[in-house]
């Protein structure tokens, strides 16, 4: 029966299938030809499309990772045996001291091969993070230096903790535009040796105990090298080329190699032509409001076209993180004023006149060794204030919100120094 109504019917529903795929199919062909379009574009205007724009190679007698490697298994048994909660403690038991000594003395090689380390500059880099040594896993180190530090602080070794200090200071600045993960982890430690620094120098009256001028000036020279804004740009670039990677060649990144978006390749990656693209598009869309937020200064008044809005089809993936680099941008800021408040603070501390004085200008701060520029609060481009308050240096920024709140540390961010030094 050809002419029957279930026929016509079938006849009519396999046209509607057969219309939709063709739909689809030059969708899907628009989203791609787009994608790669933007891609042609970005690589057109210099910009990074691919990992192999961020892979760093360094001669192994040069690279810092190289003894890092060679004691590899030692250094994670260690930090595995250390407690967690040590990390960043003010104050630490004689017991718990007794085991970090053991440690140490059962793993002589451990801060051997760190010390080694930290006498290199130069870093290789694979952003496949195919190396045996990867980026993260310098995380590990920062944390072994950060508990080192706080032994030999309570030890009252306080010249040993600066130098330790030191070296998380320079290690850490080797992560600061690695990955978003690292950079992230990176102006953590930064801040741990910060704080660890500015409460030995305001301690120094009281305890007897001086960090040598010498080593106070490393620390300075260490922060002025710091470029954590510029930082915050490359990781927008660096991640935004890692996606663009990602999506060309899905196969490269697998789950099993801990690369911390295979999860998303697993997901999305296996989505063929128009389908990946179209995922690709909205992320593009994403990073280049992130670049806009990236390239405006802390000072700016953020407006609907810079600050990147929720997107609801990556959310449904786990991908929309547009909406947490405003706060990622503030995390920067804050890095930039506690590196510039030790600076400040280092500078003061070594002038004995300044706490007489009751003004503290560009011109007196230039005067006794601070850059410039690193006087400067970066949220209203004016200068940090400086106040002393019953014996206390009080060094902040007036923060995102633009309002002198006296240096008061809020829940969301803490934007500054405040320490105490014995008249």
């Amino acid at each position: 029966m050809p002419n029957s109504p279930i026929a016509k019917y079938t006849g009519w529903v396999a046209i509607g299938i057969a219309v939709l795929f063709v739909v689809l199919g030059f969708y899907g062909y628009a989203n791609y030809a787009k994608f790669h379009a933007r891609v042609e574009a970005l690589k057109k205007a210099g910009e990074p499309i691919s990992v192999s724009d961020f892979t760093v190679k360094v001669a192994p007698e040069d690279d810092l990772l190289t003894p890092l490697t060679e004691f590899k298994d030692e250094i994670i048994e260690f930090g595995s045996q250390c407690p967690r909660e040590w990390f960043a403690r003010e104050e630490l038991s004689d017991k718990e001291v007794e085991l970090f000594e053991s440690l140490v003395e059962k793993h002589p090689n451990v801060f051997a091969a760190i010390d080694e380390a930290c006498e290199r500059s130069e870093m290789s880099f694979d952003p496949l993070l195919k190396q045996e040594f990867k980026a993260v896993d310098l995380v590990k180190v920062l944390v072994l230096l950060g508990w080192k530090a706080g032994v030999r602080r309570f030890e009252g070794q306080h010249e040993e903790a600066a130098k330790i200090a030191l070296q998380m200071l320079s290690l850490s600045g080797e992560l600061d535009a690695a990955t978003l993960l690292t950079s992230s982890l990176s102006r953590a430690f930064q801040n741990v040796a910060i704080n660890l620094v500015s409460e030995m120098v305001a301690d120094e009256a009281k305890s007897g105990k001086a960090i040598s001028k010498e080593l106070k000036d490393e620390i300075a020279n260490q922060l002025r090298g710091f470029e954590t804004l510029q930082d915050f740009q490359t990781v927008v670039k660096a991640e935004r080329a890692r996606m663009i990677h990602m999506l060309i060649n899905p196969e490269l990144y697998e789950p099993e190699d801990g690369y911390e978006h295979s999860h998303i390749a697993s997901v999305i990656f296996k989505v063929k032509g128009g389908g990946a693209a179209t995922w690709g598009n909205a992320i593009l869309d994403q990073f280049e409001t992130m670049s806009k937020l990236s390239e405006a200064p802390l000072s700016a008044e953020l407006d609907s076209e810079i600050v990147p809005q929720p997107n609801m089809l990556l959310r449904a993936i786990g991908m929309d993180v547009g909406f947490a680099w405003t706060s990622i941008r503030d995390n920067y800021g804050e890095s930039v004023i506690r590196q510039r408040a030790l600076v400040i603070l280092l500078a003061l501390t070594q002038d004995g006149k300044a706490s007489d004085r009751t003004d503290w200008s560009t011109d007196y701060l230039v005067g006794i060794g601070v850059p410039e520029e690193m006087t400067v609060d970066p949220y209203n481009d004016k200068p940090l204030i400086i106040r002393r308050i019953e014996g206390m240096w009080r060094i902040y920024s007036v923060g995102p919100n633009r309002v002198d709140d006296s240096g008061t540390v809020s829940v969301d961010y803490g934007l500054g120094l405040l320490v105490e030094e014995e008249d």
